[in-house]
């Protein structure tokens, strides 16, 4: 939706006509045309009126800018806030194991309440329409440059102040975003205080592991966690048997080769015998005298340092023998019948085990179960710790609901504020560009054209044909075309009209 602000002087308007009642014969069936009230304003100088028609034009763009910034705001976060609310449902729905509803999809396409403006709430395209100066707000007799810097200079505050409170709201939302995640992720991920009613088993030789388990494995998993370390134990004797044949069959093989070779010497001269066997004492004292100047410079270099780094080697290695401590052969960790189902819901990917566990065998049972793909979470009973995530997440909750309330109300305060602010800055533009194009006294009418759709270029071809004869003495080049690369000091973009034009867009 978009307006243009035109402005002629009286003197190219019929006789007997208003600029309004002209332009709405002439462009009947193209656009609506309304009157736009623009006052006599207080004029300064003619280098302070070029000077202003540059930074208003800055200006226009900056403060309509943050309307609409505003504007984008209060819409998009009415419209996550919507969906939020479908997907909690949703989730809640599928908790409870109830049938989902598609809400979700419908809270996208709800539509927030339209912004207001002004005492009299009107749409953005009534206020614009029927427009009038405030000279409350805007004191008509102030100079033109004070207007327009006051308007940029709410603006501006408006700009910081909206920055500074979606920061506020995003960063809580997104601490509020993440527990909420977690806790609607599946079982890997989310918390198990939930799922744990009592403290599980934990003694000084027993401990309880908690094992998440694919659905579709839950058979799988009931048949065999207490045959793990059997089924491994027996796999490490096959492996152990296989490795212990391959070393008899490189025994015998290397016994055949050696046999072999003792043949071949016994065959050969003595003498050639003699000289490999000088060859390989040689060979053997050198290699000995290289290993002993290696050591020796070993020691020499090994010092406090690399005595203290190999101690923690040593306990380091220690302390991985003791967590990989296995028990007795024979012995099993893991305690007979004591997997316990502690959640199974019937729209979840996982299920939750509990198994009861000897400590010194635990973390090869663990080993196993992974090994299996059956995931151990790590687990401390804590409901007090449990109860404090549960209020911290309420308390973000209560706190993003405040903050969006607050955000929400300012945005439609503020909005109106600045959207008013813009239309007086506009009007503004619109009579410095009038002065600079008629001259002085002022004497130009003003109206607002709201084309139709498609209807553009010829509503423009018309109001050319209207005003061109006429306005052709006060400007010569009334019917060229500005270089594109030209600065815009009269709002018109590329193009140079034979009257004053300013546009005005609501929204794309």
């Amino acid at each position: 939706m978009s307006f243009w602000l035109v402005s002629v002087p009286a003197k190219a308007v019929s006789a007997g006509k208003s600029v309004v009642s002209e332009l709405q014969g002439a462009t009947q069936g193209m656009a609506t045309t309304h009157a736009f009230d623009l006052p006599a304003l207080k004029v300064g100088t003619l280098d302070q009126l070029m000077a202003l028609s540059e930074d208003t034009t800055k200006m226009d763009t900056f403060v309509g800018g943050v309307a609409k910034k505003i504007e984008k705001t209060y819409y998009e976060m009415w419209k996550a806030e919507a969906v939020e609310q479908a997907q909690a449902k949703e989730r809640a729905a599928v908790a409870a194991g109830l049938p989902q509803a598609a809400s979700s999809a419908a809270a996208k396409e709800e539509k927030a309440p339209e912004l207001r403006i002004g005492d009299q709430q009107k749409t953005a395209h009534e206020f614009v329409v029927g427009w009038q100066w405030n000279d409350v707000r805007y004191p008509r007799r102030s100079p033109l440059r004070t207007l327009a810097e006051l308007i940029t200079k709410d603006a501006s505050k408006a700009d910081e102040a909206l920055k500074k409170q979606v920061a506020e709201f995003g960063d809580v939302r997104t601490q509020h975003t993440a527990l909420e995640r977690r806790d609607a992720g599946s079982l890997l991920v989310k918390p198990l205080g939930a799922y744990v009613s009592s403290q599980p088993l934990e003694t000084a030789n027993m401990t309880t592991l908690m094992l998440v388990v694919p659905r579709a494995r839950k058979q799988e998993f009931l048949d065999t966690y207490e045959q793990l370390e059997p089924m491994a134990a027996a796999k490490e004797a096959e492996e152990a048997a296989k490795k212990q044949k391959e070393a008899q069959d490189r025994a015998a093989k290397e016994d055949e080769r050696r046999r072999a070779e003792e043949a071949v010497a016994a065959a050969q001269p003595s003498a050639a015998s003699a000289a490999r066997e000088s060859e390989r004492a040689k060979a053997a004292a050198e290699a000995a005298a290289k290993a002993a100047e290696a050591k020796q410079l070993e020691a020499e270099l090994s010092g406090p340092a690399s005595a203290q780094q190999e101690q923690a080697r040593k306990e380091k290695e220690e302390e991985e023998k003791r967590k990989n401590k296995k028990l007795p052969a024979g012995c099993n960790a893991v305690v007979p019948r004591s997997a316990t189902l502690l959640c199974d819901v019937a729209n979840e990917e996982f299920v939750l085990y509990s198994v009861v566990v000897l400590r010194q065998g635990a973390e090869h049972y663990k080993n196993l179960c992974r090994e299996r793909r059956f995931v151990v979470r790590p687990f401390k009973f804590d409901p007090a710790e449990d109860a404090a995530e549960k209020e911290r997440k309420e308390a973000l909750a209560a706190k993003k609901k405040k903050l969006w309330n607050f955000l929400i109300r300012w945005c439609s305060t503020t909005y109106s504020e600045i959207f008013t602010a813009w239309m007086h800055l506009k009007a503004v533009r619109l009579y410095v560009e009038s002065v600079l194009r008629y001259g002085l006294p002022f004497n130009a009418q003003a109206a607002l054209i709201e084309p139709g759709r498609g209807k553009e270029r010829q509503l423009r071809d018309v109001l050319r044909q209207l005003y061109a004869q006429r306005l052709a003495g006060s400007n010569a080049a009334l019917a060229t075309q500005l270089d594109p690369n030209e600065p815009d000091i009269s709002g018109l973009g590329a193009e140079f009209y034979p009257y004053v034009s300013l546009n005005l867009v609501l929204s794309d």
